[in-house]
């Protein structure tokens, strides 16, 4: 964690990623729920541990392809299938997509993902709301 803060009864935790330019995820955590935001990042061995216990995981997902070259630097779908299989967040929302992940339509990619972890997954679309219960 690289550093974590108080803002009433809201802890937001920071978690340092590795990119090409300086990231962070957050976690947001209050009563018992925990929400994390896991962004542009290269997949590394520890990266899925920062966000354990999160009943909302929102996990960036760049690449299609598991052994593109800008992994890197980017999650790919299998990437976030291997994290959300690890963790098993009550739902995920799949965001920040690349060109190939569109092209394959994210909705059917989560709706799968879905069915094959029985976990709700989801992909994000523009003008998304998500209820939380913070």
């Amino acid at each position: 964690m690289a550093a974590t803060i108080q803002l009433g009864d809201v802890s937001i935790s920071a978690v340092a990623h590795q990119h090409t330019v300086e990231t962070y995820g957050l976690i947001f955590s209050s009563a018992g729920q925990r929400v994390g935001f896991l962004v542009d990042t290269a997949y590394f061995d520890a990266l899925a541990g920062y966000y354990q216990d999160c009943n909302l995981l929102v996990v960036n997902v760049v690449l299609a392809e598991r052994d593109h070259p800008a992994t890197s630097r980017h999650l790919s779908l299998w990437h976030a299938e291997q994290i959300i299989s690890q963790l098993r967040p009550q739902r995920t929302i799949l965001t920040h997509f690349g060109m190939n992940v569109l092209k394959n339509k994210p909705w059917e990619i989560a709706e799968e993902m879905s069915q094959r972890l029985d976990l709700d997954v989801q992909a994000a679309r523009d003008g998304m709301e998500v209820e939380l219960s913070m």
